[in-house]
């Protein structure tokens, strides 16, 4: 299935509706001065989001082999993605401006890099330097 990119919006467009959550529908339609001030609660919010998913992911990786893993949280992303786009929409209808491609590959792209960081970097090993002496007050 092709989804087309999402259409042209402005910069702050996804900001506005992460503040909506909060807000309302009135933050999109604010004006532009408002700014700094949707900026900081709609970071905030995106950020326990993906920290509370990120951990979700984590935790569902700790079982799985490297690959069973990256399908796992790669299905979990598309389903975070239909759940955040069409079910909540229902609700939040505003929300529905940003479907398309470019919202979904979001989704795809934090799955993997979750499983990338989560599970490289656990496995990663640094070698450790030798013929180096530690030894304090000989001398």
């Amino acid at each position: 299935m092709f989804l087309p990119p999402t259409r042209h919006v402005p910069p702050d467009w996804i900001l506005r509706l992460i503040a909506s959550l909060m807000a309302g529908p009135e933050t999109l339609t604010a004006p532009a001065s408002l700014e700094v001030v949707l900026l900081a609660p709609a970071i905030g919010i995106h950020a326990v989001f993906s920290l509370a998913l990120g951990y979700v992911f984590c935790r569902m990786e700790d079982s799985l082999p490297f690959w069973r893993a990256l399908v796992a949280s790669v299905l979990l992303a598309l389903a975070v993605y239909v759940f955040d786009f069409y079910v909540m929409t229902r609700t939040l209808p505003w929300f529905a401006s940003a479907r398309g491609g470019a919202t979904l590959s979001a989704h795809v792209l934090f799955a993997v890099t979750i499983v990338l960081a989560h599970k490289g970097l656990r496995d990663l090993r640094l070698p450790r330097p030798t013929g180096v002496s530690h030894a304090y007050g000989s001398g």
